[in-house]
């Protein structure tokens, strides 16, 4: 194509000279017929010389034309056999692609068919995994329905046999009471014959003395015979009444015996039947601790979660580990959280201990009293420090002043302080709660009937367990100082605050900037731990990226639901003094979260706050005055008037009227509220 357009260029190019020397030798014979013969000759010679050039000019591009076409021919040539080859290979390439999209479609066919294959196994092994673990956990569902049944029937049981038991109890009381009745109606049967027996001799004697006087005496007889009748008549008389006295006696003394009898065979038989049972209680919950071991081992293997047993290790490892007496754990909580078949074995076992022992001379309900204070204080005997021997009691009389009744009075602390009798914190911004005036004993209110009355508190009962009771809620399981971010943010740098985990809640107290160590009674926050959000975990150094990088093992997070419409959570940073704080806390708030699970302590909230409106509207910052009429409405007093905001409704204030208020009355009649002009 570039040689035909340079060929083309050529032939334009000499058209182009032939047209110009054309038209010059037109206007030389213009210039020969005017000019003389002299400039005549010059031209001539000259018109010969252009036209020998042109004839060369001619010539040179007919050859160079010539030329150019044989190669342009031969180029041509060339290219048509290059289109020819390339249009070969072409077909040649799409007969390759052909076989290759042949190859691919089967290659995909293939590939999907093996897939469908695949899924499909593996939708048959789903599938038939699936049912396995379906119908075995129905089997587990039902076994463990069964053998909650059964324990259930074992309880009422072992209560009816305690029934039985205390039925017995109460018979061989009686049958005690009845025999010493027979003893002394023995004494007295015993008593009469030997009264009897002396009469009888007394009688004879005077009846000899009286014979001897009669047969002495010279004189006629004094006495009549109808007296000594009648006498005779008269000891008769009594010796029967005395022998029916004595035979109606052995009768009840029999029949007494008797039924003795009887009870004594049937307390034989229900102790016997006890044991019997106790026994077969005792492995049925043996076996039920096994299963309840193998279920949990099989849960955790199926769902591959590993995690630590924190109802063992944790209460373990605070009441083994040297530290301060806050963090320690009350084995109660341990023993009561561990299981219930454990609670029904020491039962059991307390029963037949009590079954073998004799019986004390009280009443059963005292006795079951004894052995439930006896076992409060051997379960709470681990917590109590080792204490010396006591000194007998004129030693205490004259060591210290004699026990008097508390001078309780109501007191608001200026900081978080504990109940002496419960360990929880006593919250709330003035009387908190009562104080003695003579030995500062402080508690609840609640707690003010069933702490120790006496004034100072005795030794053995100034010693209460301490920790967390998760089956209430109630104690103080760890507190400390930390730091949390301040409310500019980490990049401003840390703040102390003061911790407490108490009442299954996690309280924060902002410390003052200075040489005050103490908080206020205001809590900066408080986090439920039974809240479903709730979340303790440690945090890396891209989440806290504005923190130091030394403090980075030492900062943990905790995470908790905020109040709104849609679910929010929120979280906190707490920074620890090092990170064997950080693993104590984070320790205690997951191994307390999880038995709070385990136990289903359910929720003591008694309100449920609701948002009325933000802090954008322009009315909530002029409220002078609130109440609450009822669930669904509130009352808000400002210097124009009254406004009643309804929560259900998402905020809204129809208001009655703009009128400034000249009278209030109770909230309970806020709806009655006058105004006037």
């Amino acid at each position: 194509m570039a040689e035909a357009s340079k060929e083309r260029k050529l032939r334009e190019h000499s058209e182009n000279f032939s047209k110009q020397i054309g038209s010059e030798l037109a206007a030389l014979k213009t210039k020969q017929g005017v000019r003389g013969p002299g400039a005549t000759l010059e031209h001539q010679q000259e018109i010969s010389k252009i036209k020998s050039e042109l004839e060369k000019k001619i010539l040179f591009y007919e050859e160079e034309l010539v030329r150019r076409e044989a190669s342009h021919v031969l180029e041509v040539k060339n290219v048509k056999k290059e289109v020819h080859d390339s249009e070969s290979h072409q077909l040649a390439l799409q007969k390759e692609i052909l076989m290759l999209k042949d190859k691919l479609e089967k290659a995909k066919r293939e590939r999907h068919s093996e897939m469908e294959e695949a899924v499909g196994t593996v939708k048959d092994k789903y599938e038939r995994e699936r049912t396995l673990l379906f119908e075995e956990n129905k089997k587990l569902t039902a076994e463990n329905e069964r053998l909650c049944s059964f324990v259930d029937k074992l309880t009422a049981q072992n209560r009816q046999l305690e029934d039985e038991l205390q039925d017995l109890a109460a018979k061989k009381e009686s049958a005690a009471h009845w025999e010493a009745q027979v003893a002394e109606i023995i004494q007295w049967v015993s008593d009469e014959k030997d009264a009897r027996g002396y009469l009888q001799a007394l009688a004879s004697k005077m009846t000899e003395e009286l014979e001897a006087l009669r047969s002495s005496s010279p004189g006629p007889r004094l006495d009549p015979l109808w007296k000594v009748r009648r006498s005779q008549k008269l000891d008769m008389s009594a010796r029967l009444e005395l022998q029916s006295a004595l035979e109606a006696e052995i009768r009840a003394k029999q029949l007494v015996q008797e039924e003795l009898r009887r009870a004594k065979d049937s307390a034989l038989a229900f102790e016997s039947k006890l044991k019997d049972s106790e026994a077969k209680n005792r492995e049925l919950l043996e076996e039920m601790e096994i299963m309840k071991k193998k279920m949990e081992e099989k849960f955790r293997a199926d769902t591959g979660l590993k995690l630590p047993d924190f109802q063992d290790s944790i209460f373990e490892y605070f009441n083994t580990a040297p530290l301060a007496h806050d963090l320690t754990f009350r084995d109660s909580v341990s023993s009561s959280a561990s299981s219930l078949l454990a609670s029904w074995e020491e039962a059991s076992s307390a029963s037949e201990q009590e079954t073998q022992a004799p019986k004390p001379d009280v009443s059963p309900l005292t006795s079951v009293a004894g052995s439930t204070e006896q076992q409060e204080d051997m379960a709470r005997a681990p917590q109590r420090p080792p204490s010396g021997p006591l000194p007998p009691p004129q030693a205490l009389a004259l060591a210290g002043p004699k026990p008097k009744a508390h001078q309780f009075s109501i007191k608001s602390f200026s900081s978080p302080t504990q109940c002496s009798h419960c360990t929880s914190l006593m919250v709330g911004l003035i009387r908190q709660g009562y104080a003695c005036e003579v030995c500062s004993f402080a508690c609840h209110v609640s707690c003010k009937d069933s702490a120790p009355q006496v004034c100072p508190i005795p030794p053995e009962q100034s010693r209460r367990p301490l920790g967390v009771d998760v089956q209430r809620g109630v104690g103080t399981a760890y507190k400390g100082y930390v730091k949390v971010p301040k409310p500019t943010g980490v990049r401003k740098g840390w703040q102390r605050a003061y911790a407490v985990v108490c009442d299954c809640k996690l309280f924060l107290y902002d410390l003052p900037e200075g040489k005050s160590t103490q908080p206020g009674v205001v809590a900066s926050q408080v986090l439920d731990l039974r809240d479903e959000e709730f979340s303790v975990s440690s945090v890396l150094a891209s989440d806290v990226i504005h923190a130091s990088r030394r403090d980075v093992p030492c900062i943990f997070r905790v995470t908790a639901s905020l109040l709104g419409a849609p679910s929010k959570t929120s979280s906190l940073l707490i920074l620890t003094e090092n990170e064997n704080e950080k693993r104590k806390w984070v320790g205690i708030l997951e191994g307390l979260q999880s038995i709070l699970h385990k136990n289903r302590l359910r929720s003591q909230a008694v309100h449920t706050p609701l948002e009325a409106y933000d802090s954008a509207l322009p009315l909530i910052k002029a409220v002078l005055a609130a109440a609450i009429l009822d669930g669904d409405r509130i009352v808000v007093g400002l210097e124009e008037g009254l406004y009643v905001i309804e929560v259900t409704r998402d905020g809204e204030w129809p208001g009655p009227g703009v009128h400034p208020v000249l009278s209030w009355v109770l909230p309970r009649q806020c709806r009655r509220a006058q105004s006037q002009r």
